[in-house]
């Protein structure tokens, strides 16, 4: 089944909860319907639900209070600025009195001529 064959106008939706590459619960109708082999591939479109791995239980659930999530790692939240790994460069007239041989570039002679035609393409 692939997604340019999924009929759209079709509104039955056949949901599954992954469990790994055991048996999985196929639900229908918000209900069991059966289970499917974690190598099985179905013949007819399905919404796996699964477990985010960029995020994990901070602290769970509780009768006062919903559960909350972390990030598993920093570079997973786009909020997270770690000024240590950014490194910005910038050009600037006084620069050029520098001289050429002492700038941080790469020559073009060291650049693969496919690389800078689709350079050239880009802008």
């Amino acid at each position: 089944m692939s997604a340019e064959k999924w009929d759209i106008s079709n509104n039955r939706i056949v949901i599954v909860s992954e469990a790994g590459n055991t048996e999985n619960t196929v639900y229908g109708n918000g209900e069991e319907v059966y289970y499917i082999g974690g190598n099985e591939i179905p013949r007819f479109p399905l919404l796996v639900v699964k477990n985010n791995e960029r995020m994990v239980l901070k602290t769970p659930a509780t009768k006062s209070a919903e559960a909350k999530y972390e990030f598993a790692k920093n570079s997973y939240n786009p909020n997270y600025n770690n000024s240590k790994s950014t490194k910005w460069s910038e050009w600037r007239e006084q620069n050029v009195s520098r001289g050429v041989d002492t700038l941080d570039y790469l020559s073009g002679k060291r650049i693969h001529s496919r690389l800078i035609e689709a350079y050239k393409r880009s802008i």
